[in-house]
C-alpha cells in the first residue's frame, strides 16, 4: 500500500517476524491467518532520513479472506508497545476491491481509541505540514470512535482519500493556530484538500494565549460551531460557520474566517455576527489583545466599566494589525444598543454613566446616540 495510503512519511522497522497459515483452493489462497511481530516500527523523517525512535514493537493477529474482486483483512488484535511499558491496542478491518478498468477502492475501520495514545505517534516524526505539527504539540485527548478511512485510485485518476470519525470529550492544549479546548464533542472529516469539524459542548473551556494575552481560560456554558480548515496559496485558512458562544458574560452568534498567509505576515480576519453582553465590564477578557496596537489595547482595557448590551451587530474585515484602518486597509463597524453603560472614553475626562442608547463604531470613529445618561453628575 506504499504510495496509496496517506501516510506522511515512509514506514521503517528493525525487523519483522511473520508466521502465516494459508488455505488454498483452485490454486489460489482463499484464507490466511498470520501472526506478526515488528521490532522498532517508526515513521521516517522528511526526505527519508532516519526519524526519532517510535514504538518498541508492534504485534498483530491478522485474518485475511479472498472475496470477489478483492479481499478482506480483519485485525482483531493490534498492539503497539511504547517505551515505559505503555501500550496502544485497537481492532482494525480493511476491505479492498478492484475493477477491470484498474480502479480500486480501499476502506478501513478501527475500534475506539484513546486520543492520548496518538501523542506518541505524532511525536515519532517531524511532519512538514504546519497543522499536523501543531496537533502534535496540542497533545490531543478524548475518545476516538468510528474512525473510517476510504482510499480510491487507479483507472488513470489521482489517488483520493477521506478520513471520518467522532471524538468524545475532546481535549487540546493550546498550540497556535490550534486553541486549547476542554469539554467538547466533535465529528470530523478530512481529505487532502482540508478538514471539517462539527463541534459542540457544554461547560467548555477555551485557551487562546497567543490571541488574548491571558493565561486564564475562557469558560462557556455552551459552544457550537462548524469549523473548516484548508490550505490556501500555501497558507492556512480556518472558517467557522454558525459559531455560537454563551456564558454569564455574553451570547454570540457569528461567522468567522481567519487566513494565515504563507509569507508569515499577520493573520487576516473576517468576522461578523450578533452579540448580547450582560456585563460590559467583562469585554476586556474577550479582546484579541495581541493582534491590536498597544494604544488601542489600553483603551479597550479601561473603556467599558459596567452596563449591558441587550443587542448588537458587528463586522470586522481586515488584518487586526492594521486596525483602525486609517488608510482604508479594512473595515470595522458595530451598532450596539446599550443600557446603564458606564464608559470611560479618556482617562483624563469624566466618564459617562448610566447611558441608554446606541453606540456606533466605524473604524476609529465612535458615536453615541444617547436617550439617557449622566456626565459630571
Amino acid at each position: 500500500l506504499n504510495g496509496r495510503v496517506p501516510v506522511p512519511a515512509g514506514l521503517r522497522s528493525d525487523g519483522l517476524r511473520l508466521r502465516v497459515w494459508n488455505r488454498v483452493a483452485a490454486s489460489r489462497i482463499r484464507y490466511a491467518l498470520a501472526l506478526a511481530r515488528v521490532a522498532g516500527p517508526r515513521l521516517a523523517a522528511g526526505g527519508g532520513a532516519q526519524g526519532p525512535p517510535g514504538a518498541e514493537r508492534l504485534e498483530a493477529r491478522l485474518l485475511w479472506r479472498s472475496q470477489e474482486n478483492g479481499w478482506r483483512l480483519a485485525v482483531p488484535e493490534l498492539t503497539l508497545a511504547w517505551p515505559g511499558s505503555r501500550q496502544t491496542s485497537l481492532g482494525l478491518e480493511v476491505r479492498y476491491r478492484s475493477a477491470a478498468s484498474g480502479a480500486w477502492r480501499l476502506a478501513a475501520d478501527t475500534g475506539d481509541l484513546d486520543l492520548a495514545e496518538l501523542q506518541a505517534v505524532l511525536a515519532a516524526y517531524e511532519p512538514d505540514h504546519r497543522l499536523i505539527a501543531a496537533l502534535g504539540r496540542a497533545a490531543p485527548g478524548g475518545e476516538l470512535r468510528e474512525l473510517r478511512l476510504h482510499v480510491a485510485g487507479g483507472g488513470g485518476g489521482a489517488t483520493r482519500w477521506t478520513l471520518r470519525g467522532d471524538v468524545r470529550g475532546l481535549a487540546l492544549n493550546p498550540a497556535e493556530p490550534i486553541p486549547g479546548l476542554r469539554g467538547l464533542d466533535a465529528r470530523f472529516e478530512a481529505s487532502a484538500e482540508g478538514a471539517q469539524l462539527d463541534i459542540a459542548g457544554e461547560g467548555v473551556r477555551v485557551e487562546l494565549p497567543w490571541l488574548l494575552a491571558r493565561d486564564a481560560p475562557l469558560s462557556f456554558d455552551r459552544l457550537a460551531a462548524r469549523v473548516g480548515l484548508a490550505r490556501d496559496d500555501g497558507g492556512l485558512r480556518i472558517e467557522a460557520d454558525d459559531l455560537e458562544l454563551e456564558n454569564a458574560d455574553l451570547r454570540l452568534r457569528s461567522r468567522l474566517a481567519v487566513d494565515f498567509p504563507a509569507d508569515g505576515r499577520g493573520p487576516s480576519l473576517d468576522l461578523s455576527g450578533d452579540i448580547r453582553v450582560d456585563d460590559a465590564g467583562a469585554i476586556r477578557r474577550y479582546v484579541p489583545a495581541t493582534l491590536l496596537k498597544p494604544k488601542l489595547r489600553r483603551w479597550l482595557d479601561q473603556a467599558f466599566l459596567a452596563g449591558r448590551v441587550p443587542s448588537g451587530r458587528f463586522l470586522f474585515r481586515g488584518r487586526p494589525a492594521d486596525f483602525p484602518f486609517a488608510d482604508g486597509q479594512g473595515r470595522f463597524e458595530a451598532a450596539l444598543r446599550v443600557q446603564d453603560l458606564d464608559l470611560r472614553f479618556n482617562a483624563r475626562w469624566p466618564h459617562f454613566e448610566s447611558v441608554d442608547g446606541v453606540l456606533r463604531f466605524a473604524n476609529a470613529r465612535m458615536e453615541i446616540d444617547a436617550t439617557a445618561g449622566r456626565l459630571l453628575d
